[in-house]
């Protein structure tokens, strides 16, 4: 990613020759593989100076937080390997009809939830594992004002470090387990913290940070649902009792026939928009290094295919590697003892 970061200013083609034209089509191809790398390279990097000082401020305000809490190290040596299979649940339109599955084979995977699809499973009394959130904006904290009482412990909270104060006064007011895990930004290297503190890098949305800690507890297969990229049939962009749909009203109709991708199956198309389509490709290239050494399943059975995966039902997937109870809940965690902390 940093050579092509390195060129991104200077490159540009222009077919000048005989061989270029005679080439035409393979190096318009070639051009097309290159920008869209150096697109997903500045995302993944980050090219909003404003947004970066948001997390800076956030990272900051929450540094306390990082240090008095649970940290990477211990949370592998606690949890690694504890499953073969883990499950990535997103909120997109197609959740709804796996969560009847999902409840009856909870206790037999990993479950990585979205921050959106929490409350959704909270109602639906399906406990995740871990729930994680990575943005930095007030807007997602929403889905943690509440309080679902019981039902919260055993879950383990996975918070980017950049997250807004209000998610860590709404899961402190009622006593959930979380963690922050830093961003990998220069700011925290300065700080000298990379000692203790695994960073995340290279995350756009929740669901790459889920696949990463997927990865990093080193997990056999990976179960994607609720992975759609793409709106369902009647234009909804995510599931049913997701707490923000209003704030997606009319996207549909902004986006349509502009990000048409492959649907699931791969018979015909699916609308899609300028971000899922982005998280897709991201996807797309993780995992055709990943598939070499994990399993990595796309049970979400509707939205837009991601290639790659290996398209099976959903009950496909658990009767044929969810065989056994997991020891839940999974051991808790402690944070850096004080003299950690105070170094």
């Amino acid at each position: 990613n940093s050579i092509f970061l390195q060129f991104s200013r200077i490159y540009f083609l222009e077919l000048i020759s005989n061989y270029y034209e005679r080439y035409n089509e393979e190096i318009l191809k070639l051009n097309d593989t290159i920008l869209s790398t150096i697109k997903i390279s500045i995302i993944q990097y980050g090219n909003d100076s404003i947004d970066n000082l948001m997390g800076i401020k956030h990272f900051i305000y929450n540094l306390s937080k990082l240090l008095t809490h649970p940290h990477s190290e211990i949370f592998l040596k606690k949890r690694y390997k504890l499953s073969d299979t883990a499950i990535i649940v997103s909120t997109g339109p197609s959740l709804t009809k796996q969560l009847p599955l999902l409840k009856q084979y909870a206790n037999k995977a990993t479950i990585f939830c979205a921050d959106s699809a929490y409350p959704i499973l909270a109602k639906h009394n399906i406990k995740p594992d871990y729930v994680c959130m990575l943005e930095r904006d007030d807007i997602v904290s929403k889905c943690f004002d509440n309080d679902f009482k019981e039902f919260d412990k055993g879950i383990l909270f996975i918070l980017a470090s950049v997250v807004h104060k209000e998610v860590i006064e709404f899961l402190e007011r009622n006593n959930r387990e979380y963690m922050l895990v830093p961003r990998a930004y220069d700011f925290f290297y300065y700080l000298n913290l990379a000692k203790y503190f695994q960073p995340i890098d290279g995350m756009v949305s929740v669901a790459h940070m889920n696949y990463w800690l997927a990865k990093f507890l080193s997990h056999k297969n990976i179960i994607f649902i609720g992975q759609d990229l793409a709106y369902s049939k009647d234009q909804s962009s995510h599931a049913k009792d997701f707490i923000h749909e209003k704030l997606h009203e009319g996207h549909f109709q902004k986006d349509e026939n502009l990000f048409t991708s492959i649907a699931y199956g791969g018979k015909g198309e699916v609308e899609s928009s300028y971000f899922w389509k982005l998280f897709r490709e991201i996807f797309e290239k993780w995992i055709s290094h990943d598939n070499n050494f994990i399993n990595i399943y796309n049970c979400t059975e509707g939205g837009a295919r991601i290639k790659g995966t290996i398209e099976k039902p959903f009950l496909w997937a658990c009767e044929n590697l969810l065989g056994k109870d997991l020891n839940k809940p999974f051991p808790k965690l402690n944070p850096l003892n004080i003299n950690k902390q105070n170094e």
